[in-house]
């Protein structure tokens, strides 16, 4: 079941632009411009190496997330933020209370609804889906 009403897409649209731009403007960016401060001490959960996991959390915060902001392969950059996000909450903060790890879970909680219902009719996704019904409608 797709949300495909006016207000739910409205609501998907707030939802993925604040979101991804407090990730961006909170996390993401931070972590960016402090890499070479960050690189060799960065948390490594999956084993890729301080440096790498702090690569490719960086491009899932910033990259990831203003794809989410702009609606553009939103189910794809909406999962690779909750894969990050559950890494962070059982793995790297896993012995923290759930206090601790509200933040993250919250996060977590906002991506998987992304991910379960799309980005709604204000996105490129949604853009790009018309055009192609166009187009395979004026083909048949």
């Amino acid at each position: 079941m797709k949300p495909t009403g006016l207000f739910a897409s409205v609501g998907l649209l707030v939802l993925r632009i604040v979101s991804g731009a407090m990730m961006i403007a909170a996390h993401g960016w931070g972590k960016y411009e402090s890499f070479a401060d960050k690189a060799d001490s960065f948390a490594d959960p999956l084993g890729l190496g301080p440096k790498w996991s702090l690569i490719c959390t960086i491009i899932t915060e910033v990259a990831c997330s203003a794809l989410l902001v702009i609606g553009l392969g939103t189910r794809l950059a909406a999962a690779a933020l909750v894969f990050t996000f559950g890494v962070v909450i059982f793995v790297v903060h896993g012995e923290d209370s759930v206090l601790d790890r509200e933040l993250p879970i919250l996060y977590l909680g906002i991506y998987a609804t992304i991910v379960a219902t799309g980005p709604g009719i204000f996105s490129f996704d949604a853009l790009i889906a018309r055009r192609r019904r166009k187009q395979k409608e004026k083909g048949e």
